[in-house]
Protein backbone atom coordinates (compact mmCIF):
# COMPACT_ATOMS: atom_id res chain seq x y z
CA UNK A 1 0.00 0.00 0.00
CA UNK A 2 1.44 3.24 -1.04
CA UNK A 3 1.04 5.39 2.09
CA UNK A 4 3.49 8.21 1.56
CA UNK A 5 0.96 10.85 -0.38
CA UNK A 6 2.94 13.51 1.67
CA UNK A 7 6.25 12.76 1.85
CA UNK A 8 9.21 11.64 -0.75
CA UNK A 9 10.72 7.96 1.03
CA UNK A 10 13.60 7.09 -1.55
CA UNK A 11 14.79 3.58 -2.34
CA UNK A 12 17.77 4.93 0.41
CA UNK A 13 15.61 5.45 2.75
CA UNK A 14 13.45 2.64 3.01
CA UNK A 15 16.45 0.18 2.72
CA UNK A 16 18.40 2.07 5.53
CA UNK A 17 15.06 2.41 8.00
CA UNK A 18 15.93 -0.10 11.02
CA UNK A 19 11.61 -0.42 10.66
CA UNK A 20 11.75 -2.31 7.32
CA UNK A 21 10.89 -6.00 8.17
CA UNK A 22 9.38 -7.00 5.03
CA UNK A 23 11.73 -7.15 1.84
CA UNK A 24 10.54 -6.51 -1.63
CA UNK A 25 11.26 -10.43 -2.40
CA UNK A 26 9.35 -11.60 0.61
CA UNK A 27 6.50 -9.38 0.32
CA UNK A 28 6.35 -10.39 -3.28
CA UNK A 29 6.28 -13.94 -2.67
CA UNK A 30 3.46 -13.36 0.31
CA UNK A 31 1.00 -11.22 -2.40
CA UNK A 32 1.51 -14.32 -4.90
CA UNK A 33 0.82 -16.89 -2.86
CA UNK A 34 -2.73 -15.50 -0.94
CA UNK A 35 -3.88 -13.42 -4.30
CA UNK A 36 -4.58 -16.73 -6.50
CA UNK A 37 -6.11 -18.83 -4.32
CA UNK A 38 -8.19 -15.75 -2.50
CA UNK A 39 -9.42 -14.78 -6.14
CA UNK A 40 -10.88 -18.59 -6.31
CA UNK A 41 -12.76 -18.07 -2.60
CA UNK A 42 -13.98 -15.12 -3.10
CA UNK A 43 -15.63 -17.05 -6.63
CA UNK A 44 -16.99 -19.68 -4.63
CA UNK A 45 -18.54 -17.90 -1.54
CA UNK A 46 -20.16 -15.36 -4.34
CA UNK A 47 -21.52 -18.72 -5.96
CA UNK A 48 -22.46 -20.34 -2.21
CA UNK A 49 -24.46 -16.76 -1.60
CA UNK A 50 -26.29 -16.53 -4.77
CA UNK A 51 -26.99 -19.61 -5.41
CA UNK A 52 -28.79 -20.75 -2.01
CA UNK A 53 -31.99 -18.93 -1.09
CA UNK A 54 -31.44 -18.74 2.81
CA UNK A 55 -28.01 -17.05 2.57
CA UNK A 56 -29.14 -15.20 0.12
CA UNK A 57 -31.82 -13.39 1.97
CA UNK A 58 -30.47 -13.72 5.25
CA UNK A 59 -29.98 -10.13 6.83
CA UNK A 60 -26.51 -10.69 8.34
CA UNK A 61 -25.42 -11.17 4.41
CA UNK A 62 -26.61 -8.59 2.83
CA UNK A 63 -23.99 -5.83 4.14
CA UNK A 64 -21.12 -8.76 3.81
CA UNK A 65 -22.13 -9.04 -0.06
CA UNK A 66 -20.92 -5.26 -0.28
CA UNK A 67 -17.65 -5.88 1.24
CA UNK A 68 -17.37 -9.16 -0.50
CA UNK A 69 -17.29 -6.91 -3.80
CA UNK A 70 -14.82 -4.12 -2.79
CA UNK A 71 -12.23 -6.99 -0.97
CA UNK A 72 -12.72 -8.73 -5.08
CA UNK A 73 -12.04 -5.69 -6.25
CA UNK A 74 -8.85 -4.97 -4.89
CA UNK A 75 -7.94 -8.59 -4.81
CA UNK A 76 -8.45 -9.26 -8.40
CA UNK A 77 -7.63 -6.01 -10.10
CA UNK A 78 -5.36 -4.15 -7.38
CA UNK A 79 -3.05 -6.53 -5.66
CA UNK A 80 -1.60 -7.53 -9.11
CA UNK A 81 -0.59 -4.51 -9.64
CA UNK A 82 1.67 -3.83 -6.02
CA UNK A 83 3.17 -7.76 -7.58
CA UNK A 84 3.98 -6.11 -10.78
CA UNK A 85 5.83 -3.36 -9.00
CA UNK A 86 7.88 -6.18 -7.20
CA UNK A 87 9.37 -7.71 -10.12
CA UNK A 88 12.32 -6.64 -11.46
CA UNK A 89 11.10 -5.32 -15.05
CA UNK A 90 7.27 -4.14 -14.02
CA UNK A 91 4.91 -4.68 -17.24
CA UNK A 92 2.79 -2.02 -15.60
CA UNK A 93 4.31 1.43 -16.39
CA UNK A 94 2.34 4.56 -14.58
CA UNK A 95 1.08 7.38 -16.34
CA UNK A 96 -0.65 10.29 -14.08
CA UNK A 97 -4.16 9.35 -15.91
CA UNK A 98 -3.23 5.52 -14.89
CA UNK A 99 -1.75 6.60 -11.18
CA UNK A 100 -5.01 8.78 -10.89
CA UNK A 101 -7.75 5.76 -11.39
CA UNK A 102 -5.63 3.52 -9.22
CA UNK A 103 -5.55 5.59 -6.61
CA UNK A 104 -9.21 6.09 -6.88
CA UNK A 105 -10.50 2.86 -7.02
CA UNK A 106 -8.04 1.51 -4.07
CA UNK A 107 -8.47 4.03 -2.01
CA UNK A 108 -12.02 3.80 -2.59
CA UNK A 109 -12.09 0.09 -2.01
CA UNK A 110 -10.43 -0.07 1.04
CA UNK A 111 -12.06 2.71 3.15
CA UNK A 112 -15.53 1.25 1.61
CA UNK A 113 -14.45 -1.94 3.64
CA UNK A 114 -13.29 0.31 6.58
CA UNK A 115 -16.97 1.87 7.04
CA UNK A 116 -19.23 -1.51 5.91
CA UNK A 117 -17.17 -3.52 8.58
CA UNK A 118 -18.01 -0.93 10.89
CA UNK A 119 -21.74 -0.20 10.22
CA UNK A 120 -21.95 -4.02 10.09
CA UNK A 121 -20.65 -4.09 13.59
CA UNK A 122 -23.37 -1.99 14.94
CA UNK A 123 -25.73 -3.46 12.44
CA UNK A 124 -25.96 -6.97 14.64
CA UNK A 125 -27.19 -4.95 17.74
CA UNK A 126 -30.11 -4.16 15.92
CA UNK A 127 -30.53 -8.10 14.32
CA UNK A 128 -30.21 -9.72 17.83
CA UNK A 129 -31.61 -7.13 20.55
CA UNK A 130 -33.85 -5.00 17.94
CA UNK A 131 -34.81 -8.17 15.61
CA UNK A 132 -38.41 -6.29 15.54
CA UNK A 133 -36.93 -3.51 13.27
CA UNK A 134 -36.76 -6.19 10.78
CA UNK A 135 -41.22 -6.80 10.89
CA UNK A 136 -41.73 -2.85 9.80
CA UNK A 137 -40.76 -2.31 6.17
CA UNK A 138 -39.83 1.42 6.20
CA UNK A 139 -37.96 0.49 9.08
CA UNK A 140 -36.29 -2.57 7.83
CA UNK A 141 -35.59 0.22 4.35
CA UNK A 142 -34.01 3.03 6.63
CA UNK A 143 -31.60 0.84 9.03
CA UNK A 144 -30.97 -2.44 6.97
CA UNK A 145 -30.87 -1.81 3.46
CA UNK A 146 -30.16 2.12 3.30
CA UNK A 147 -27.01 2.40 5.22
CA UNK A 148 -24.85 0.43 2.94
CA UNK A 149 -26.30 2.52 -0.25
CA UNK A 150 -25.64 5.69 1.54
CA UNK A 151 -22.13 4.96 2.31
CA UNK A 152 -21.54 3.63 -1.04
CA UNK A 153 -22.73 7.09 -2.71
CA UNK A 154 -21.00 9.04 -0.01
CA UNK A 155 -17.87 7.50 -0.84
CA UNK A 156 -17.80 7.35 -4.05
CA UNK A 157 -18.66 11.21 -4.50
CA UNK A 158 -15.75 12.27 -2.19
CA UNK A 159 -13.19 10.24 -3.97
CA UNK A 160 -14.16 11.20 -7.61
CA UNK A 161 -13.83 14.97 -6.56
CA UNK A 162 -10.44 14.32 -4.36
CA UNK A 163 -8.96 12.28 -6.93
CA UNK A 164 -10.31 13.54 -10.44
CA UNK A 165 -12.04 17.09 -9.62
CA UNK A 166 -9.38 18.48 -6.36
CA UNK A 167 -7.37 20.98 -7.82
CA UNK A 168 -3.52 19.46 -6.97
CA UNK A 169 -0.74 17.77 -8.30
CA UNK A 170 -0.84 14.25 -8.14
CA UNK A 171 2.43 12.06 -7.24
CA UNK A 172 4.25 10.00 -9.51
CA UNK A 173 7.93 8.87 -9.18
CA UNK A 174 8.28 8.16 -12.77
CA UNK A 175 12.14 6.88 -12.28
CA UNK A 176 11.33 4.37 -9.65
CA UNK A 177 7.71 3.58 -11.45
CA UNK A 178 6.02 4.36 -8.14
CA UNK A 179 1.96 5.61 -8.21
CA UNK A 180 1.42 7.46 -4.64
CA UNK A 181 -1.99 8.29 -3.00
CA UNK A 182 -3.99 10.90 -4.30
CA UNK A 183 -4.34 15.12 -3.15
CA UNK A 184 -6.83 13.73 -0.34
CA UNK A 185 -4.09 12.15 1.74
CA UNK A 186 -2.04 15.64 1.56
CA UNK A 187 -4.53 18.04 1.80
CA UNK A 188 -4.52 19.35 5.41
CA UNK A 189 -8.85 19.25 5.56
CA UNK A 190 -9.68 16.41 2.99
CA UNK A 191 -6.11 14.34 5.04
CA UNK A 192 -7.70 15.16 8.47
CA UNK A 193 -11.23 14.36 6.90
CA UNK A 194 -10.29 10.92 5.74
CA UNK A 195 -7.98 10.02 8.49
CA UNK A 196 -10.69 10.37 11.40
CA UNK A 197 -13.97 9.71 9.23
CA UNK A 198 -12.55 6.67 7.07
CA UNK A 199 -9.93 4.89 8.48
CA UNK A 200 -9.56 5.78 12.61
CA UNK A 201 -13.31 6.32 13.62
CA UNK A 202 -14.00 2.74 11.88
CA UNK A 203 -11.57 1.07 13.74
CA UNK A 204 -12.55 2.40 16.69
CA UNK A 205 -16.08 1.71 16.26
CA UNK A 206 -15.29 -1.99 15.29
CA UNK A 207 -13.39 -2.30 18.51
CA UNK A 208 -16.16 -1.02 20.77
CA UNK A 209 -19.02 -2.43 18.67
CA UNK A 210 -17.49 -5.91 19.15
CA UNK A 211 -17.14 -5.59 22.84
CA UNK A 212 -20.15 -3.86 23.35
CA UNK A 213 -21.64 -7.15 21.82
CA UNK A 214 -19.98 -10.02 23.23
CA UNK A 215 -20.48 -8.55 26.73
CA UNK A 216 -24.49 -7.68 26.04
CA UNK A 217 -25.04 -11.66 24.57
CA UNK A 218 -22.81 -12.30 27.82
CA UNK A 219 -24.94 -10.17 30.03
CA UNK A 220 -28.32 -11.10 28.39
CA UNK A 221 -27.82 -15.16 27.36
CA UNK A 222 -28.87 -16.19 30.70
CA UNK A 223 -31.41 -13.22 31.91
CA UNK A 224 -32.85 -13.48 28.32
CA UNK A 225 -32.69 -17.25 27.32
CA UNK A 226 -36.23 -17.98 27.19
CA UNK A 227 -37.30 -14.72 24.94
CA UNK A 228 -33.89 -14.97 22.86
CA UNK A 229 -33.33 -18.24 20.24
CA UNK A 230 -29.15 -17.86 20.79
CA UNK A 231 -28.85 -20.79 18.46
CA UNK A 232 -30.47 -18.88 16.40
CA UNK A 233 -27.70 -15.50 16.68
CA UNK A 234 -24.76 -18.05 17.17
CA UNK A 235 -23.61 -18.02 13.79
CA UNK A 236 -24.05 -14.62 13.43
CA UNK A 237 -21.86 -13.12 16.09
CA UNK A 238 -19.55 -15.85 15.04
CA UNK A 239 -19.66 -14.29 11.52
CA UNK A 240 -19.35 -10.83 12.50
CA UNK A 241 -16.36 -11.62 15.61
CA UNK A 242 -14.57 -13.36 12.94
CA UNK A 243 -14.39 -10.80 10.55
CA UNK A 244 -13.50 -8.03 13.22
CA UNK A 245 -10.54 -10.11 14.34
CA UNK A 246 -9.20 -10.30 11.17
CA UNK A 247 -9.82 -6.64 10.27
CA UNK A 248 -8.48 -5.44 14.06
CA UNK A 249 -5.11 -7.77 13.57
CA UNK A 250 -4.08 -5.69 10.04
CA UNK A 251 -5.57 -2.13 10.63
CA UNK A 252 -5.24 -1.36 14.17
CA UNK A 253 -1.60 -1.31 14.48
CA UNK A 254 -2.31 0.57 10.73
CA UNK A 255 -4.61 3.62 12.24
CA UNK A 256 -2.14 3.56 15.23
CA UNK A 257 0.63 4.38 13.06
CA UNK A 258 -0.92 6.53 10.87
CA UNK A 259 -2.51 8.40 14.26
CA UNK A 260 1.41 8.63 15.17
CA UNK A 261 2.58 10.38 12.00
CA UNK A 262 0.07 13.03 12.30
CA UNK A 263 1.16 13.95 15.65
CA UNK A 264 4.73 13.44 15.46
CA UNK A 265 5.66 12.73 11.82
CA UNK A 266 9.32 11.74 10.72
CA UNK A 267 10.97 9.77 7.96
CA UNK A 268 11.51 6.54 10.01
CA UNK A 269 7.89 6.56 11.32
CA UNK A 270 6.33 7.21 7.73
CA UNK A 271 8.32 4.17 6.74
CA UNK A 272 7.31 2.26 9.82
CA UNK A 273 3.54 3.28 8.05
CA UNK A 274 4.31 2.00 4.43
CA UNK A 275 5.57 -1.67 5.98
CA UNK A 276 2.23 -1.82 8.48
CA UNK A 277 0.04 -0.20 5.47
CA UNK A 278 1.67 -3.37 3.48
CA UNK A 279 -0.16 -5.62 6.00
CA UNK A 280 -3.51 -4.30 5.78
CA UNK A 281 -3.30 -6.22 2.01
CA UNK A 282 -4.23 -9.36 4.11
CA UNK A 283 -7.40 -8.18 5.50
CA UNK A 284 -8.81 -8.59 1.63
CA UNK A 285 -6.87 -11.54 0.81
CA UNK A 286 -8.07 -13.88 4.15
CA UNK A 287 -11.93 -11.91 3.81
CA UNK A 288 -13.27 -14.68 1.88
CA UNK A 289 -11.93 -17.38 3.93
CA UNK A 290 -13.36 -16.07 7.06
CA UNK A 291 -16.83 -15.42 5.14
CA UNK A 292 -16.70 -19.15 4.25
CA UNK A 293 -16.32 -20.99 7.39
CA UNK A 294 -19.24 -18.77 8.88
CA UNK A 295 -21.67 -20.52 6.34
CA UNK A 296 -23.32 -22.96 8.00
CA UNK A 297 -24.02 -26.39 6.35
CA UNK A 298 -20.86 -25.75 4.04
CA UNK A 299 -19.89 -29.00 2.83
CA UNK A 300 -23.46 -30.16 2.02
CA UNK A 301 -23.76 -26.87 -0.05
CA UNK A 302 -20.99 -26.99 -2.00
CA UNK A 303 -21.91 -30.73 -2.84
CA UNK A 304 -24.74 -29.47 -4.18
CA UNK A 305 -23.09 -27.06 -6.33
CA UNK A 306 -20.46 -28.85 -7.71
CA UNK A 307 -22.75 -31.73 -8.24
CA UNK A 308 -20.89 -34.23 -6.31
CA UNK A 309 -23.22 -35.84 -4.06
CA UNK A 310 -23.32 -39.52 -3.36
CA UNK A 311 -25.74 -41.65 -5.53
CA UNK A 312 -28.72 -42.93 -3.14
CA UNK A 313 -29.18 -46.52 -3.35
CA UNK A 314 -32.40 -46.70 -5.96
CA UNK A 315 -35.46 -48.07 -4.70
CA UNK A 316 -35.23 -51.28 -7.10
CA UNK A 317 -32.11 -52.33 -5.37
CA UNK A 318 -33.28 -51.31 -1.77
CA UNK A 319 -35.21 -54.68 -1.35
CA UNK A 320 -32.13 -56.95 -3.11
CA UNK A 321 -29.72 -55.15 -0.52
CA UNK A 322 -31.87 -55.73 2.59
CA UNK A 323 -32.43 -59.46 1.76
CA UNK A 324 -28.48 -59.97 1.04
CA UNK A 325 -28.01 -58.73 4.81
CA UNK A 326 -31.00 -60.86 6.00
CA UNK A 327 -29.20 -63.96 4.08
CA UNK A 328 -25.58 -63.03 6.01
CA UNK A 329 -26.83 -62.48 9.34
CA UNK A 330 -28.47 -66.02 9.17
Amino acid sequence: MNVSGNTNVTKQDSTESPFQFISRDISFILLITFDIPSILMHLIVFILIFFNKALRSAPNNYVILFTLCHSFIITAFMIPTVIDSHRLKPTIHWTLASCKIRSFIETLSSNMMNLLVAWASFERHLLIFHFNLLTIKWKKLCFHYMPPILITIYLSIFYIYSSFFFPCEHQVDFVNNICYYGCQSRDPVLGMWQTSIHILSPTICVLICNGALLFRVYRSKARLRRSIDWGKYRLMIFQLVSISCLYLLFNLPFAIVYLWVIVAPAPSIITLLQRVGFLTYFIWLLFPFVCLCSIPQLESKMKKILHCQIVPVSREMQPRAIRLVKIQAQ
